[in-house]
């Protein structure tokens, strides 16, 4: 393993990534790659395929699922969830356990069950979020919105004001600003001129209310599932505005659902605190 992979390194141009074949694997589904042939590798008799990689997918596939083995139960209760969401009863789902145990294959399982009867919103906390306020939140709008990393402001408004004109009228002019602004899109001079007049606090309590707006809009339509993996990385504003969706699930068709490590010092925790 150690010369193949220093072989891979040797092979890649600066500034590029070079993989072989079982990652190649497993990153097909998600991103582009391009063949680099074969390399010879010391104390391998066959030579070895590798493949650099290119950018990511435009529109990533699911990555195919691995088989469950002893989640019956596990399942079982996830089954349920769904179906109760589908029923149009709000649920909350928090799905806790160390690292490697399985939340996000759990996850992935509670997607493919729930495909084609609910809107998926997703989006994943990192370890350096604090640098970014909202970021998982800013992701799963982002990814209803069609939006990609580096596109161009007025096509990202654009997008965005189509995808709005789905919810009533009233609505789209308390949403879109704020919602422009997690995108950071650059606002009307006069929504401009409103947000410099409050205070952070102000204007982090109207963010989070245009978001809830928004979601709750969307359950109108039909089931939401509010997807927020890595909890325990959250900032505090992501945990704020979490903890006001947990609230739609008590009047709207919406699952929020979780995934956080046992982390009792972490944001994750004091939401997990707050259902209890």
């Amino acid at each position: 393993t150690t010369n193949v992979a220093a072989r891979l390194q040797s092979s890649a141009e600066p500034g590029t990534i070079a993989v072989g074949e079982a990652t190649a694997q497993c990153l097909v589904h998600a991103f582009v790659l391009e063949p680099l042939g074969e390399l010879s590798v010391k104390g391998r008799d066959q030579p070895v395929e590798a493949w650099r990689l290119v950018s990511t997918q435009t529109a990533a596939q699911a990555a195919p699922l691995t088989p469950l083995v002893g989640r019956n139960e596990e399942v079982a209760r996830v089954r349920a969830v769904v179906d109760d969401l589908t029923q149009g009863r709000g649920q909350v789902l928090f799905l806790l356990g160390d690292h490697g145990i399985g939340k996000t294959r759990l996850l992935a399982e509670l997607r493919q069950l729930a495909t084609g009867t609910v809107t998926w919103l997703e989006g994943r906390c990192v370890s350096y979020g604090t640098e970014f306020p909202y970021g998982a939140l800013v992701q799963m709008l982002r990814g209803w919105v069609g939006s990609e990393e580096g596109e161009p402001e007025l096509s990202v408004r654009t997008k965005l004001r189509a995808k709005l004109g789905l919810l009533p009228a009233a609505e789209v002019s308390n949403v879109l600003p704020y919602l422009s602004r997690l995108l950071s899109l650059k606002l009307e001079p006069e929504d401009e001129e409103r947000m410099r007049g409050l205070t952070p606090e102000e204007l982090a309590g109207e963010i989070r209310l245009a978001y809830c707006t928004w979601v709750e809009s969307l359950a109108r339509q039909g089931p939401v599932v509010v997807a927020i993996e890595d909890v325990h990385f959250a900032d505090s504003s992501t945990r704020a505005l979490a903890e006001d969706l947990l609230a739609l699930a008590d009047r709207a068709a919406v699952l929020i659902v979780a995934t956080f490590r046992l982390d009792t010092a972490s944001e994750g925790w004091r939401l997990r605190m707050r259902v209890l």
